[in-house]
């Protein structure tokens, strides 16, 4: 009988291991369940996804004609089921909802939906009473901005208590790279010589690429780091026209084309560069991920770029198209919207815009230029960062931001 019930404890054991290893290595699992909160049924499709572009959850939360789409990192250890409620405000044809997960990591934004269209509650702040909610979930209202000016530069005034500890700012001046962060600031010089358009230089992360132009050629870049305000020459093998354009960036590198000399260059934020075309051995271009021969006519004749990879399942009109790693931005008839890549059918409408140019999205943060503002949007509402009255008159490339 004890040999027995030994047998019997060490196969649960063994299951439970099974069960346990199988959890640790899985990648992905998909539940349907319901939650009942404030009489409201509702329906959650739960999607648990590791791969290449994260490790997180996405999650469908329906009711009636009504549909909300999230994203949240994975702070469960992959556990299934990982709301436990959800709250709820309605007023006028809204329905309002702020999931709480298990864990209560406050994971979750407020949004809203009247059954045509699901809302940031930004985009609604001045149709419904959503701070009202907020004070009902105990969760602070972010949505309203510091605009005292907190620091001073060359005609630049830069609100800080806006800024996030890992922002850094970095403002095209001409002859310098003016870097901005919260706790340090600093000018680079690149040119001895005002260069009003930046149309050459390019940003990578927190890299700043600029050539360095002499006797109208180019011989060697300037690579820039913003976070720690260091500038390196990169001296190229070949002289180059200033007759460039660029192709495109990728991951950590730099594409450029000489249209004078029939030259492909590829540039490295580690220092290194290397030609990757010339007549001699032809052209080389990256499509649909991958690297294919290319005429030269396409360069010189069509000023091919690479081009972004979108979702054949991608079905909404867009004037511009900004990619994450698990998520869209796009901009349609000046309205920014959000979707997310494992729930495409669902767009949220996040804010209307209005005489904007010079539009970047990093971090699921999303900056642009309207009149002489800087601005930023995100889940805390939108943010006045810079006064620079130089916006108004120049805004070609002049701002990069890197999250860090």
């Amino acid at each position: 009988m004890k040999r027995t019930l030994s047998y019997i404890l060490i196969f649960i054991l063994v299951i439970l291991i099974y069960q346990l290893i199988v959890v640790f290595f899985a990648n992905s699992h998909e539940v349907v369940y319901e939650i009942v909160s404030d009489n409201n049924n509702y329906k959650i499709n739960e999607k648990y996804v590791r791969d290449d572009s994260g490790d997180g959850y996405y999650l469908s939360i329906s009711i009636d004609d009504k549909n909300y789409a999230y994203y949240t990192n994975n702070y469960f250890n992959k556990q299934k089921r990982i709301i436990k409620n959800i709250k709820s405000y309605e007023e006028k044809d809204y329905l309002c909802i702020y999931p709480v997960d298990i864990k209560q990591e406050n994971s979750f934004e407020v949004l809203c939906s009247d059954g045509k269209e699901t809302y940031s509650s930004y985009y609604l702040e001045n149709k419904i009473d959503i701070e009202k909610f907020y004070k009902e979930i105990g969760t602070t209202y972010k949505h309203l901005q510091n605009l005292e000016v907190t620091h001073d530069y060359n005609n630049m005034s830069f609100y800080k208590n806006n800024f996030y500890d890992n922002e850094y700012l970095e403002v095209y001046r001409y002859k310098s790279l003016y870097v901005y962060n919260k706790n340090k600031n600093y000018d680079i010089q690149f040119s001895d010589k005002d260069i009003y358009k930046n149309n050459l230089g390019v940003y990578i992360d927190e890299y700043f690429f600029v050539p360095i132009i002499k006797s109208n050629s180019i011989k060697s870049y300037y690579l820039i780091n913003c976070l720690t305000n260091e500038k390196q020459t990169i001296d190229l093998d070949q002289e180059l026209s200033t007759n460039i354009y660029i192709i495109g960036t990728l991951k950590d590198k730099v594409y450029i084309f000489d249209l004078n000399n029939k030259l492909e260059y590829e540039l490295s934020t580690d220092g290194s560069f290397k030609q990757i075309g010339n007549v001699n051995d032809g052209f080389t271009m990256y499509k649909k991920g991958r690297w294919e021969d290319t005429s030269i006519t396409e360069f010189t004749n069509n000023r091919i770029t690479i081009e972004k990879i979108i979702s054949d399942e991608f079905v909404y009109d867009y004037e511009n198209i900004y990619e994450l790693d698990n998520s869209y931005y796009f901009v349609s008839e000046n309205k920014l919207y959000k979707t997310y890549k494992e729930n495409l059918e669902s767009r949220i409408l996040l804010l209307e815009l209005n005489d904007y140019s010079n539009l970047q999205v990093s971090n699921d943060r999303v900056y642009y230029i309207s009149g002489e503002y800087l601005y930023r949007y995100d889940q805390y509402g939108l943010k006045n960062l810079v006064k620079n009255n130089e916006f108004n008159y120049n805004n070609t490339n002049i701002y990069h931001i890197y999250n860090d």
